[in-house]
């Protein structure tokens, strides 16, 4: 991996864990997969045709649709699967919404 310096928040390694998504994959996501920035995040997705072929196929298999969110400071913020992520991921608006407090629309 080219970036030793990433770190997994507290909620990453949660996920991680409970999606059977381990280091390895992680690192595999963020040097080999599309990179996508919204939001003021990387979003890193595994897509197949970012997958190297001399990866055992087995393990393609595993770390197919890995979605990987980075910060602006390198951590790790969570890590999920998901088919559709280049899709979905490349939908959300460029920005996050910001809004001051009483100045919301449509409030309840």
């Amino acid at each position: 991996m080219n970036n030793p310096m990433i770190s997994l928040t507290h909620h990453a390694r949660e996920r991680s864990a409970h999606r059977a998504i381990n280091k390895q994959m992680i690192q595999d996501t963020i040097e080999f997969g599309e990179m996508i920035r919204r939001q003021g995040l990387r979003y890193y997705v595994m897509a197949e045709k970012c997958i190297p072929e001399d990866m055992p196929a087995q393990y393609q298999e595993r770390v197919k649709n890995t979605v990987v969110i980075l910060t602006s400071d390198n951590a790790v913020m969570t890590v999920y699967k998901n088919e559709d992520a280049l899709k979905h991921i490349k939908r959300k608006p460029k920005r996050i919404a910001r809004y001051k407090k009483g100045n919301r629309r449509n409030a309840a």
